[in-house]
Order: structure tokens, then sequence, then C-alpha cells
């Protein structure tokens, strides 16, 4: 068993107090050995387990720049938005049902927290495998708000000074039974 990961920057924002640099990091775990299984290839590959996390790390300008906090949240970075002293994380996260917990945590300088179950929101009419998280982190008290929204996957977004803006796209296909079978093959549509 062997944990591999890697880390880029995605963003960073500059203002009097603070120096904000936003990465994506990813972090897989895989097994060596044989696998079960007749074919060649499922007897010689390596399965492997991955988790993505958006990471900002806040440095005091100040301070000769040292790292005042670390944020972790759980999840594929849709986008940042920094509006006065307050910094707006969007992230994407499936769910496992094998996990204790199925909401996205978050971590604030090693201590691990996560939302509340009352505050999710659901998308009617969506289909339900993600959540889309908003985090907006207060630079100068580090109060982290959380809302979590489940439905589909949001990645593109709009932001003004009072509202956030995601989009959901959507494709739906005929089975593949089904199409074949009928005179009329019904072709996939994308909604948006």
């Amino acid at each position: 068993e062997e944990y591999c990961s890697s880390e880029y920057v995605t963003g960073m924002y500059v203002d009097e107090d603070y120096l904000l640099v936003v990465t994506s990091r990813y972090t897989y775990q895989y097994y060596k050995g044989d696998v079960e299984g007749d074919d060649e290839m499922f007897r010689t590959m390596e399965p492997f387990f991955g988790s993505n996390e958006t990471v900002v790390y806040v440095y005091d300008k100040s301070a000769d720049f040292e790292i005042q906090d670390t944020y972790k949240f759980e999840g594929y970075m849709s986008g940042t938005r920094k509006i006065g002293e307050n910094l707006f994380i969007i992230t994407n996260n499936y769910f496992n049902t094998e996990d204790d917990t199925l909401l996205p945590q978050y971590d604030i300088n090693g201590d691990i927290r996560e939302g509340e179950y009352s505050d999710v929101t659901y998308i009617k009419d969506t289909n339900p495998y993600n959540f889309t998280s908003i985090y907006g982190i207060n630079l100068n008290t580090q109060d982290v708000d959380v809302e979590n929204i489940l439905g589909s996957s949001s990645y593109t977004l709009y932001v003004s000074n009072n509202n956030i803006y995601t989009i959901d796209y959507r494709y739906y296909a005929t089975p593949f039974f089904t199409s074949i079978m009928a005179d009329d093959a019904i072709e996939p549509q994308e909604q948006t």
C-alpha cells in the first residue's frame, strides 16, 4: 500500500493584508499484487482509490509572508472568488455511501469539520449523486459558512457581489437495449 499525491496552484489573490494561494490536490492509494481473475490484465493491474481536495494557504503579508491559516476542502474545485475580506470556494464531491459520513468534510488548521444535514439543499428534478459545496471564509475571523447542495455537479460559475449562480449540465440517453429494439431510436439529449 502506497500513497502518492500531486498538488498544483489553481489561483492566487493578493490584498493589503494577505496572499492567498489556492491549490488542487489529488491523493491516491494503490495496492500491489494480483487480483483474482483469469484475464492477465485483471491479475496484474494495481487498483487504486483517490481523493481530491482544494487547499487554501493564507500568508500574512505583515509577518514576512508566514502561513497564517490552511484550509482544506473535499472535492474537485469548481471555482473561487474573493469579495472584500471573504473568500468563496466552490467544490463538487461525489459522495460514497460506504463512508460513515456523506457530507463533505473540511479542515481548518488541522481541525476537521463538516456541515449539518439539516442545512443540505436538494435541487428538485436532479440526479442526487453529488454535493456542490459553497464555502465562505471570513479571512479576518477564520469563520467558515457552508452550503451543501445535493444534486448533479456544477462546474460553471457566475458570481456577483450578492449571488452565486451555478450551471448544471445533464446528459440523457436511451438505455442501450431499448434503443436498438425500437424502430425510431431516441437520440441522446443534453440539458442545461
